[in-house]
């Protein structure tokens, strides 16, 4: 008994929904945290930059000002922890970038007006540990326990430390394979941002689509006996 072409296409389309709706579920929006305070010329031009070329930030002020004076907010000591893991000296802005995967990869101090810079940090993919920028140097925390508190200090979410090192040992031996196969395909990868995911709707609709055309060859086939 043969399925109707009906019947295929339903289930070809619905299997590609379900798997649309699990990553949209899993993923979620990059963004650019930046800690800082409105008293500070940096942290509002770094603002200012955000907005105007579009990318995704999130503000968190770092002082409770009130009529009486200032103390430090909760984002504030937030900071202080960060910088302390990130063995950063004690100025602002800080900006913290989290992926699509909701995994900090970098903490940038300072203020850094490239939009190529940060459009390559928010599209970052491969994750190996997070990288700190700094005063014109890259640094790396690559300790499973400071990155899990880093993530849960900045995003609220709890990853435990083993399961961060074995994502980090999979990303390791993935470069590593990867850099020994071909240096330059490693830069190209990065630098054109392939989204895996598209590719693989594009395959999918590619299936449904000669899926379509061999079951009406099918029935044309038997309308003729």
């Amino acid at each position: 008994m043969v399925m109707s072409w009906k019947a295929i296409t339903i289930t070809l389309v619905l299997l590609i929904l379900s798997s649309s709706i699990i990553s949209l579920e899993s993923g979620e929006s990059p963004r650019i945290i930046i800690y800082g305070s409105h008293r500070c010329p940096a942290c509002s031009g770094l603002k200012k930059f955000f907005e105007s070329t579009g990318l995704p930030y999130e503000f968190r002020e770092i002082y409770d000002c009130q009529l009486s004076g200032c103390k430090v907010s909760e984002y504030g000591a937030d900071l202080v922890k960060i910088l302390k893991i990130a063995d950063l000296e004690p100025y602002i802005p800080v900006s913290v970038v989290v992926n699509s995967d909701g995994y900090v990869v970098a903490i940038v101090q300072g203020m850094i007006e490239d939009r190529a810079f940060w459009d390559k940090l928010i599209s970052k993919k491969i994750w190996c540990g997070i990288e700190v920028y700094s005063d014109g140097k890259v640094n790396e925390i690559s300790d499973p326990e400071n990155i899990s508190k880093v993530i849960k200090i900045v995003t609220n979410k709890d990853i435990s430390p083993s399961a961060i090192k074995s994502i980090i040992e999979t990303c390791t031996a993935t470069t590593t394979t990867t850099a020994a196969t071909t240096s330059s395909s490693v830069s190209s990868g990065e630098e054109n941002g392939v989204d895996w995911q598209l590719i693989i709707l594009g395959i999918t609709f590619g299936i449904i689509v000669v899926s379509i055309i061999m079951v009406s060859i099918m029935r044309k086939g038997g309308g003729r006996h």
